[in-house]
Protein backbone atom coordinates (compact mmCIF):
# COMPACT_ATOMS: atom_id res chain seq x y z
CA UNK A 1 0.00 0.00 0.00
CA UNK A 2 1.44 3.50 -1.03
CA UNK A 3 1.74 6.26 1.54
CA UNK A 4 0.95 10.19 0.67
CA UNK A 5 3.45 12.60 2.71
CA UNK A 6 2.90 16.06 2.42
CA UNK A 7 4.65 19.78 3.23
CA UNK A 8 2.31 21.91 3.12
CA UNK A 9 3.41 26.19 3.82
CA UNK A 10 2.20 28.32 2.12
CA UNK A 11 5.29 31.01 3.23
CA UNK A 12 8.22 30.58 1.11
CA UNK A 13 11.52 29.71 2.12
CA UNK A 14 10.55 27.33 5.17
CA UNK A 15 12.27 24.30 3.68
CA UNK A 16 9.24 21.86 2.43
CA UNK A 17 11.08 21.27 -0.58
CA UNK A 18 14.68 20.28 0.90
CA UNK A 19 12.48 17.92 3.69
CA UNK A 20 10.48 16.31 0.89
CA UNK A 21 13.83 15.29 -0.92
CA UNK A 22 15.79 14.67 2.48
CA UNK A 23 12.59 12.07 2.97
CA UNK A 24 12.47 10.75 -0.49
CA UNK A 25 16.26 10.18 -0.59
CA UNK A 26 16.10 8.13 2.56
CA UNK A 27 12.84 5.88 1.68
CA UNK A 28 15.03 5.59 -2.16
CA UNK A 29 17.91 4.32 0.03
CA UNK A 30 16.05 1.98 1.78
CA UNK A 31 14.47 0.33 -1.94
CA UNK A 32 11.32 1.88 -2.24
CA UNK A 33 9.47 3.16 -4.98
CA UNK A 34 9.07 7.15 -4.45
CA UNK A 35 7.54 9.95 -6.50
CA UNK A 36 7.89 14.00 -5.86
CA UNK A 37 5.18 16.13 -7.37
CA UNK A 38 6.44 19.59 -6.98
CA UNK A 39 3.99 22.27 -7.34
CA UNK A 40 5.97 25.14 -6.21
CA UNK A 41 6.68 27.59 -8.70
CA UNK A 42 10.52 28.00 -8.26
CA UNK A 43 10.72 23.82 -9.37
CA UNK A 44 13.34 23.13 -6.69
CA UNK A 45 12.53 19.86 -6.11
CA UNK A 46 13.01 19.40 -9.74
CA UNK A 47 16.42 21.13 -9.97
CA UNK A 48 17.51 19.11 -7.21
CA UNK A 49 16.16 15.85 -8.62
CA UNK A 50 18.41 15.94 -11.67
CA UNK A 51 21.06 12.91 -11.62
CA UNK A 52 24.20 15.46 -11.46
CA UNK A 53 22.85 16.44 -7.99
CA UNK A 54 21.59 12.98 -6.50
Amino acid sequence: MGHVISAIQSKGGAGKSTLIIAIASLLAKDGERVSIIDTDIQRTAETWGSPSVL
